[in-house]
């Protein structure tokens, strides 16, 4: 017995500092402009959907002057294969949400009035105000039960963003991991709106974990700083 419980004294400092060891700083500001401008992009986001569950052009305008303030930047990102088992197919397509797609969308609810055209057009020819690296953002799908991976890359000292907006259709978890497994942030309500934010104490690689927790795919936007 003496034994045992020496062997817990040993082990319990060791679990206690790897979870010190995690890479994240505690206690700071977790706040900068390219956060703000992440968890920006997330509320643009939350205004398409709104937008088009319930035609509201000028939800959607809204939106699109949001991108175009804060420089989001529209891309393909790459999923990470690990743990998956092998590629399947896609249920349905995932919805355009550029600014231009956004903004299409905007004057069709519109239902010609020709003042909201005018402000989509007006929009649509500005060109991007925000800082020259605005929150990159990408347009997936995740399966039925399934979870999509990720790797990022952050910068040590500086506040890091993930948020991920659904299509309403399922709860949707959101888990950062760093480059050692341990568990930085978990966003886990009973939505498919999610936002992590912390700050790395070093530069490294994340895993960003998507898990679907519904029956059905959804259609998803992920973003980052």
């Amino acid at each position: 017995m003496l034994r045992l419980v020496g062997m817990c004294v040993l082990l319990f400092p060791l679990a206690a500092a790897a979870q010190a060891d995690a890479n994240i700083e505690k206690g700071k500001k977790q706040s900068s402009k390219a956060a703000d401008a992440a968890l920006m992009a997330q509320l643009a986001d939350n205004l398409v959907a709104y937008g088009d569950r319930n035609k509201d052009a000028l939800a959607l305008i809204s939106a699109a002057r949001i991108h175009k303030q804060i420089g989001t930047r529209f891309e393909k990102m790459q999923k990470d294969k690990e743990g998956q088992p092998g590629a399947k197919p896609k249920s349905a397509a995932v919805r355009d949400n550029s600014v231009a797609a956004i903004l299409e969308r905007a004057k069709k609810y519109a239902g010609g009035r020709k003042d909201l055209i005018a402000i989509a057009d007006e929009i649509a020819k500005q060109g991007s105000r925000g800082e020259l690296g605005g929150p990159r953002v990408w347009n997936e799908q995740v399966l039925p039960k399934d979870t999509d991976l990720y790797r990022l890359r952050f910068t040590g000292g500086t506040p890091a963003v993930v948020f991920i907006s659904g299509d309403g259709d399922t709860d949707l978890d959101l888990i950062v991991k760093d480059d050692g497994g341990n568990v930085v942030c978990v966003a886990d309500g009973d939505t498919d709106r999610e936002a992590c934010n912390w700050i790395p104490r070093r530069t490294a690689e994340f895993r960003i974990e998507i898990k679907n927790l519904g029956n059905v795919y959804n259609n998803y936007r992920a973003g980052h700083n």
